[in-house]
């Protein structure tokens, strides 16, 4: 297993108006051979294997069932299965995020961030004859390739200030946009005549493997505001309200999510003054709010179909096919947590004793779970 890695973080004031963070993160990695885990492989070979037998095909198959894997799996020596196996996985991942801020004023900043993120791993393997996966298929071959990109932009503005003293505000305005994007394709031979060249000639291989790919893609928008205000540092605002869409689902694509909060901390009041000796914090908090959750695999609201190919013409040749696999639910739409909460927050002598109590109810509404249904439905 090879590794190589970089990492960097960049932090700089361009000038009074402009500073930049950027974060770089890569990493490349290749690994060969075959697992140690599962029930096949050099491992669970050796465990079944008779140690007095050689190696190869010497076994004691001519009067013991080649099945019973007397010889390691299926008669196998373990060594060949640790030293035949052609297999190789590689893989590459990159980050990417960086942000410029833009200072406009001393109170106000407005904030571009962007950040992508890349991966890709290549998946070879060839077990030859000599092998116990490909002793009954004369070689089997098998290559993967899955790619995947995310990236995300988000735009803010925050405005922060104190007015006379008493009055601290600060509001943040923003907007962000996402996508994901995945691919996969896997495709394999059986059967080699000539086994030399594995996995880069797929094509020696007479038995092909129906080849398969997908790609998936999602797709995320938001907009949001953040306030805070806080009254003589005791009397405590918050308020948030977002706007969130989600390419999941199109007939309902748009989430409204507010959310507000208060708190007093009692302690700092001036007729609380007497008890400041025994209590140094007492903070009380109201809050009430709601989430979105879009967890659910892209195209969940459209009915999908899988391919087949167990019909045949009346030559009696395979002949390509569609079926459905999944109910379309055409009104999905966001799941929305609404959560009250109120707490209390206690400190007995100089903090050295602390105490949090909280009630809260919470509630999921359109809950999105993925239910069986029964076989009679057809599907």
């Amino acid at each position: 297993y090879q590794r190589y890695t970089a990492n960097v973080n960049i932090k700089a004031r361009v000038n009074k108006l402009l500073s930049n963070e950027t974060t770089l993160y890569f990493t490349q990695g290749e690994k060969s051979g075959p697992e140690v885990n599962g029930s096949a492989g050099p491992t669970f070979s050796a465990i079944k294997a008779a140690p007095f037998i050689g190696g190869g095909f010497k076994t004691l198959s001519e009067f013991l069932s080649e099945n019973l894997g007397f010889g390691g799996v299926y008669g196998v020596d373990p060594v060949i299965e640790l030293s035949d196996p052609k297999l190789k996985r590689t893989t590459f991942t990159g980050n990417l995020n960086t942000a410029f801020i833009f200072h406009l004023t001393e109170r106000l900043n407005f904030r571009v961030s962007g950040g992508f993120n890349r991966g890709y791993t290549e998946y070879k393997s060839f077990y030859p004859s000599t092998t116990a996966s490909g002793r009954i298929v004369n070689g089997s071959a098998y290559a993967a390739i899955n790619n995947s990109l995310n990236w995300l932009n988000e735009n803010t503005v925050n405005y922060s200030n104190t007015f006379k003293g008493i009055h601290d505000l600060d509001a943040t305005l923003g907007f962000s946009v996402q996508k994901s994007t995945a691919e996969n394709y896997s495709f394999g031979a059986r059967n080699f005549a000539i086994q030399s060249l594995g996995v880069d000639n797929l094509g020696l291989g007479t038995n092909i493997n129906t080849p398969s790919s997908d790609k998936v893609q999602s797709q995320l928008m938001s907009y949001f505001g953040i306030v805070r205000y806080s009254l003589l540092s005791r009397y405590l605002f918050s308020a948030i309200m977002r706007a969130d869409g989600s390419s999941k689902f199109p007939n309902n694509r748009w989430g409204y999510f507010p959310f507000a909060s208060f708190g007093w901390k009692i302690n700092e009041e001036p007729f609380f003054r007497n008890f400041s000796r025994s209590v140094s914090q007492l903070k009380l908090r109201l809050s009430y709010g709601q989430t979105g959750n879009e967890s659910v695999p892209p195209y969940s609201s459209l009915l999908r179909y899988s391919s087949i190919t167990n019909t045949n013409d009346n030559a009696g040749g395979p002949v390509p096919a569609l079926a459905p696999i999944s109910f379309g639910v055409g009104d999905l739409t966001w799941e929305t947590n609404i959560q009250t909460n109120v707490g209390i927050d206690l400190g007995l002598f100089n903090d050295r004793v602390l105490i949090t109590a909280d009630a809260y109810q919470k509630q999921s509404k359109d809950l999105l779970l993925a239910a069986k249904i029964a076989w009679a439905s057809g599907y």
